[in-house]
């Protein structure tokens, strides 16, 4: 693909491979070097995103005479392809968020971390660092980058109506279903919309638990894995903050265990999980000269992880029917620019009814889900 079709220039070019020869240990030293010829190609042969173009920057760099390195890249950009999506992006402000984000909110917390993030813990922790650094909450370091952009209700946005079809979806989905009975369904269908529209005020900086940097979005392809040779991860990186928000570490943590881990692991190891993550936090927080008790308590971080629980199941049960998608229904997805001009837009609709009556797989995910959701909200109640 032409690498001017997506405002890629020369320069754009020189600057990405001087910054990664400056990360790099093996090649810091060489002072010399020369782009021979760039190129972009798919990613992959099925989308792996939903709100972006994506592609593999290929580029033969001369570093020594008759030597030569082959560098890759990933490069995520608007869909010159794909207007509807394009002009959805443009209204969300995702990529505005996104590039913000990275260059100054992410780039301020990993002048305090070791390593680059790491975990979800190192994230958090480091937004509290940076916050006890500067004496400022992050909305007054970086005012109008963290405002929401996800869940709003402006009037008329693509997203509110996105929404509406979202609760719609579900209508059909529980009266497909033959887990509940009649009973049953008349009462989830008469919950369902204002307990999804509860997502509204979840996304809201809390008022009762410490907001940080929440990266929103963490559904598998999000999460990026260094492995050995033998697969044993090494290192994990967060990518795409498209849909970052300002509320407490417990938002980010249920999304990522509904999004990522099954019922029954939840079941057993949900409380490993949150002690694992808070002695990370703990850790990063004391490498900056930080006490976690200071900071976020344990009792109070446990009891936020509870008020949170329904927002992260809620917000997984919403986005799963996209992200979870098997691969043959996403090509008839991006196939379609009706499908693509938002989060759930009717087309959409239609390829994940007829998933959820066609893929087993998909159908018990969704319906797992739901069970725990409807679940939840009735003992809560």
């Amino acid at each position: 693909m032409d690498l001017e079709r997506v405002d890629l220039t020369k320069t754009d070019i020189h600057q990405i491979v001087a910054e990664h020869f400056a990360r790099c240990k093996e090649t810091r030293a060489l002072m010399q070097w020369r782009v021979i010829e760039a190129k972009l190609e798919p990613f992959s042969s099925c989308p792996e995103g939903f709100l972006a173009a994506h592609y593999a920057l290929k580029v033969t760099v001369e570093v020594a005479i008759e030597r030569t390195e082959n560098l890759s890249f990933f490069v995520k950009c608007s869909p010159v392809d794909n207007p509807a999506l394009a002009c959805y992006l443009k209204e969300i402000r995702s990529f505005h968020k996104e590039t913000h984000i990275l260059k100054d909110i992410v780039t301020a917390i990993q002048q305090h971390c070791p390593w680059p993030l790491a975990t979800l813990a190192c994230l958090h922790a480091g937004s509290f660092v940076v916050e006890e650094k500067c004496g400022k909450p992050l909305p007054e370091l970086y005012p109008n980058v963290l405002e929401e952009n996800a869940w709003v209700t402006t009037p008329n946005s693509t997203r509110l109506k996105d929404v509406a079809n979202v609760i719609q979806l579900y209508t059909e989905l529980v009266q497909d279903s033959d887990v509940w009975d009649e009973s049953h369904k008349k009462i989830i269908l008469l919950q369902l919309p204002e307990h999804f529209r509860k997502i509204y005020s979840f996304t809201a900086p809390s008022k009762q638990f410490r907001n940080c940097l929440n990266h929103g979005d963490l559904w598998c392809n999000n999460l990026m894995f260094k492995c050995e040779s033998n697969g044993k991860p090494t290192e994990c990186i967060l990518v795409d903050y498209q849909m970052s928000r300002y509320v407490p570490p417990a938002y980010d943590i249920n999304l990522l265990l509904y999004l990522t881990t099954s019922r029954q692991m939840r079941n057993k190891q949900g409380d490993a999980l949150l002690a694992h993550y808070y002695n990370c936090f703990s850790e990063m927080l004391h490498k900056n000269q930080l006490a976690a008790a200071s900071i976020l308590p344990s009792d109070i971080f446990l009891a936020s992880c509870e008020h949170y629980r329904l927002a992260g199941l809620i917000h997984s049960t919403m986005i799963s029917a996209e992200v979870t998608l098997p691969s043959v229904f996403l090509e008839e997805v991006f196939n379609c620019s009706d499908s693509t001009a938002g989060f759930m837009p009717e087309a959409k609709m239609k390829v994940c009814i007829n998933a959820f009556r066609s893929n087993t797989t998909y159908r018990n995910h969704l319906l797992e889900l739901m069970e725990e959701l409807f679940s939840l909200i009735q003992i809560i109640k």
